[in-house]
């Protein structure tokens, strides 16, 4: 696509959080490749567009095997939202 930039300098825009796309559109901008935040997601990084990754999406059940397997412990983070969901559904 004839842009060069590298994850390095896309990391350092997300400090300690997660990279996302808005950090690689700061990136883009930034080098010149594109004006704005819309030009970059228009052309390159929003749905369906040529830089577009979508988001890998699994099972809480392969999710679970993955971190069992990696040696962690897996625990429902907020079981109370989980219990008003099935009592919800129920009704």
């Amino acid at each position: 696509m004839g842009i060069n930039i590298t994850y390095d300098v896309v990391k350092k825009k997300a400090g300690d959080g997660a990279v996302g796309r808005p950090h690689v559109a700061e990136t883009m901008i930034e080098e010149g490749y594109v004006y704005s935040y819309h030009e970059a997601f228009e052309k390159y990084l929003g749905f369906e567009k040529a830089a577009y990754v979508p988001k890998i999406k699994i099972s809480p059940e392969r999710a679970i095997n993955m971190i069992k397997n990696a040696g962690g412990i897996p625990f429902l983070a907020i079981p109370v939202l989980e219990l008003k969901k099935k009592l919800f559904l129920s009704f």
